[in-house]
């Protein structure tokens, strides 16, 4: 097998495997980490320094379109990333 074949196919198998889901598990690699990161955007904004955004945390977890980032943030948390700062701010 050629050098560009084998980096192909080595990519593929990673791609897949990340998609595949974990046996007793909560899904899937990637789902795991999204959720990873949207934990500690929820964690970051409830913390956040004055000066912070949503879209800063969000970019600085690695999302890099914020309104993905809130609808997945919405979907996993019940509340939008911006209410959560506010409260934030509103309490601290």
């Amino acid at each position: 097998m050629c050098d560009s074949c084998q980096f192909r196919a080595v990519r593929l198998a990673r791609d897949c495997v990340a998609h595949e889901p974990i046996p007793d598990s909560r899904g899937t690699v990637s789902r795991r980490i999204r959720d990873r990161r949207l934990n500690a955007c929820y964690r970051e904004l409830t913390r956040a320094r004055p000066t912070d955004t949503v879209t800063d945390v969000a970019f600085r977890w690695g999302f890099t379109d914020a309104g993905h980032f809130s609808r997945a943030f919405k979907q996993s948390f019940g509340v939008t990333p911006s209410s959560v700062l506010t409260h934030a701010r509103s309490t601290g």
